[in-house]
């Protein structure tokens, strides 16, 4: 997914190489049902994205393998990461503005406002925010669906883009799933229909 919305937002940048933000949760199962009282996605990961590369197949290997080496290292927690980030004073350089929180994988323990959990009943309320965030692409998995919405800061980004960035999602998403050849073909060729893309 990280890779299918690199490509996404490659397609709206004038650069093909930039760098993601990926937020996730990291809770431990102290209780069976402890993700449905609090999920809290603050686990962080920047992720190099270089989209021009010979395949899509190769974009997802290699942000896979980012992934796995912030995994396997995985030295701080996402407040570490940010109090090291203040702390560095005025040159810091900036987090990612752009950023995915990923629920993958975490569906049997976690309530969406669409389904109620047997023992809680529906959420009283969910609120996903990311201080500093223009874009936020999130992601999570139904029984029978993937589900993904993108929250954007609408005086540094258009509703428009929002949209586009939407659609291209969908497009690539779509085009992965009927057709496993597609993989091996470059990012950009996933979305070659589109001509009118705005820039920001």
């Amino acid at each position: 997914m990280l890779a299918a919305y690199a490509t996404a937002i490659a397609a709206c940048s004038e650069s093909p190489d930039f760098s993601l933000r990926l937020d996730y949760p990291d809770r431990k199962p102290l209780h069976a049902q402890i993700g449905n009282i609090m999920l809290d996605a603050v686990d962080s990961a920047v992720i190099a994205c270089h989209t021009n590369v010979v395949s899509f197949m190769a974009l997802a290997q290699a942000c896979a393998e980012g992934i796995q080496q912030r995994l396997a290292v995985d030295l701080l927690d996402g407040a570490s990461v940010l109090a090291a980030y203040q702390a560095a004073g005025l040159d810091r350089p900036a987090l990612p503005a752009i950023a995915m929180t990923s629920l993958l994988g975490v569906r049997t323990t976690y309530a969406i406002p669409e389904t109620s959990d047997p023992l809680l009943g529906m959420p009283a309320y969910e609120i996903a925010t990311q201080p500093g965030t223009a874009l936020h692409f999130q992601v999570l998995e139904e029984e029978s669906a993937l589900l993904y919405n993108i929250d954007l800061h609408t005086g540094l980004i258009s509703k428009e883009l929002g949209s586009t960035l939407m659609r291209h999602l969908g497009t690539i998403l779509q085009t992965l799933a009927k057709s496993p050849a597609e993989w091996n073909t470059r990012p950009q060729s996933l979305l070659i229909a589109n001509k009118e893309v705005p820039r920001g």
